[in-house]
Order: structure tokens, then sequence, then C-alpha cells
């Protein structure tokens, strides 16, 4: 028998926290880790892409304090993930749209996520993202 057959299926089933160091490690990290989440939710292979893509975009240009961490915490469902960024420094969720800017394109953040919230909160603005539609996903989630 293979030893990876016989092991049980690790479900996420609470948020997944990250403090994300600025630089490739932090990038890479980000990338896998919502991969990860996004593949369990049941998103298809574009939005889980898109997801990767956003990731590496926050990871790389979020706004931290000086020597912080960027903070980023996601929840999936069934078909969906929810991703929040923060609390990010004052005028950091503006900042964050601005720097995610490209030519022509307009700001990546919008372009991938399905929606895109900033709330204001006592530590700070915080950015909120989600991919999916609850309830879409494979059975046996959310």
């Amino acid at each position: 028998a293979h030893p990876h057959r016989d092991r049980a299926a690790h479900v996420i089933t609470g948020p997944v926290a990250l403090d994300l160091a600025r630089g490739p490690l932090g990038v890479a990290v980000a990338r896998r880790v919502v991969s990860a989440v996004c593949a369990q939710a049941g998103l298809g292979v574009d939005r889980l892409q898109d997801a990767a893509i956003l990731a590496e975009t926050l990871a790389e240009i979020g706004p931290r304090a000086d020597g912080a961490r960027l903070r980023m915490e996601l929840q999936a469902a069934r078909g969906a993930v929810t991703v929040r960024v923060g609390p990010l420094p004052a005028g950091g969720a503006g900042a964050l749209r601005a720097q995610s800017e490209v030519p022509g394109v307009g700001s990546v953040l919008e372009r991938l996520a399905d929606t895109l919230d900033v709330r204001q909160t006592e530590a700070g603005d915080e950015v909120v993202l989600s991919f999916g539609e609850p309830g879409l996903g494979p059975p046996g989630q959310g």
C-alpha cells in the first residue's frame, strides 16, 4: 500500500492566518497557502491561479509599518474563499489599490477578486477579497 493513501485527508476547518515578511519567502508562502486553501474549497484551476497571483501581489506590495509583517487571513467554504488583509497602516487600503494598478488593466486586485471591500477598524484599514461562490464547490465542505 502507498503510505500517503492510508492517511486521512487534512481538511482546513477554520481560518488560516499568515504573518508575511516582505521578500521572496513571504511571496512564495502566500502563493502556496492560498493555492492550497482554494483547492480545498473546490475552486477551479483558473480561479485558483487568480487567487495565487493576487496573494503574490499582496505579499509583495502590501503596506506594512516599519519592520512589521503583513497579516493575511483566509477562510474557505465550499466553493469560495475569503481573504482578509490587515490591519494596514492609515491609508494602506488606498495605497494597496494604487500600487496594484497596471497601465491599461487597472487594479489587479479588483480585476482578479470577485469582490473587494475596504473596512475601517480601530486597528486600521482592512481589505477583504473573495473568490468563488459559496456552496458551489465539491460536497462535504463549507
